[in-house]
C-alpha cells in the first residue's frame, strides 16, 4: 500500500506541475483584437454600439467604443497605439474617486472597474458587460 501511495502522490504532483505550466503558457498568449472585432461582438450580443476612430491620433487613442445595454449600463473601450499607453491610462483611471462621487450624485454609486488587454483599456461597472469581450478573447 505504501508503494501505491507514493506512486499516486508522484502522479498528482506531476499532474499539478503540468497543469500549472500549461495554464501559464496559455495566459501569456493573447489574441489581437481590433476595434471592429469589439463592435461586431457587442452588436451581435444585442448592445447599442457607438464608436469613433481617429485619423490624427488623439492622446495615443486610435479608437473608442461604447457598448450600452437596454438598462443604460455601458462598457467603454479605448484602443491605444501600444500596450504601454493602455496600461498607463488604466492606472490613471483605476481608482477614480471622481467617478464614484459623480455616480453617487446620480443615485447609483458604483466603483469603476478598469482593465487593460494588450493595447485596449476597458472600463465598466457591471461585470456582465465584460462577458462578450471575455468570449471574444478566448
Amino acid at each position: 500500500m505504501s508503494k501505491l501511495f507514493k506512486l499516486l502522490s508522484l502522479f498528482c504532483a506531476v499532474s499539478a506541475a503540468v497543469t500549472l505550466f500549461a495554464s501559464c503558457t496559455r495566459s501569456n498568449e493573447t489574441k489581437e483584437i481590433t476595434c471592429s472585432d469589439v463592435i461586431t461582438t457587442y452588436e451581435e450580443a444585442g448592445y447599442d454600439v457607438w464608436h469613433k476612430e481617429y485619423d490624427d491620433i488623439e492622446n495615443g487613442v486610435v479608437c473608442n467604443v461604447k457598448a450600452s445595454s437596454e438598462n443604460g449600463e455601458y462598457i467603454y473601450f479605448s484602443f491605444f497605439e501600444s500596450s504601454e499607453e493602455a496600461e498607463k491610462y488604466k492606472e490613471e483611471r483605476e481608482y477614480s474617486i471622481l467617478h464614484w462621487a459623480l455616480s453617487g450624485i446620480y443615485g447609483d454609486s458604483s466603483w469603476l472597474t478598469t482593465k487593460a488587454y494588450r493595447n485596449i483599456e476597458i472600463e465598466y461597472d457591471n461585470s456582465d458587460l465584460y462577458e462578450p469581450f471575455k468570449k471574444l478573447v478566448k
